[in-house]
């Protein structure tokens, strides 16, 4: 995956950590892994062609309505959004035996986070 928003070092010529990343992005099977046998639903986290019906729809719609009924206040979720990398690492620190430890997942499917925009763009 190439981008016009690369960064290198102008000085030495030396290629960018973004740019490495966006160099080995798309080389694993996210965005490419397609459920072909509805008994083999299990055997992956992640499904990238799911077509849902129209009931599993609305219980979508009415699982979302019933955690808008109850959300967090908006102080606490102020407060959560300060340091992230802090409350990150916190978090990866006290679990990091517990769930999936690949942390290049983030920047493998989000690859627009690790994209510097231009100067003058927020």
């Amino acid at each position: 995956m190439t981008t016009t928003n690369s960064i290198s070092n102008n000085y030495t010529g030396e290629v960018s950590k973004i740019e490495k990343r966006q160099q080995t992005m798309r080389n694993d099977p996210f965005g490419q892994c397609y459920l072909r046998d509805e008994c083999a639903v299990f055997d992956y986290n992640a499904w990238d062609d799911v077509d849902w019906t129209e009931e599993k729809e609305a219980e979508i719609h009415q699982t979302i309505q019933a955690q808008l009924a109850d959300a967090v206040p908006e102080s606490v979720s102020l407060s959560l959004l300060e340091n992230p990398k802090d409350r990150w690492e916190a978090f990866f620190e006290t679990h990091n035996n517990k769930f999936f430890m690949d942390r290049k997942w983030l920047s493998r499917e989000f690859s627009e986070l690790f994209v510097r925009p231009k100067d003058n763009q927020n």
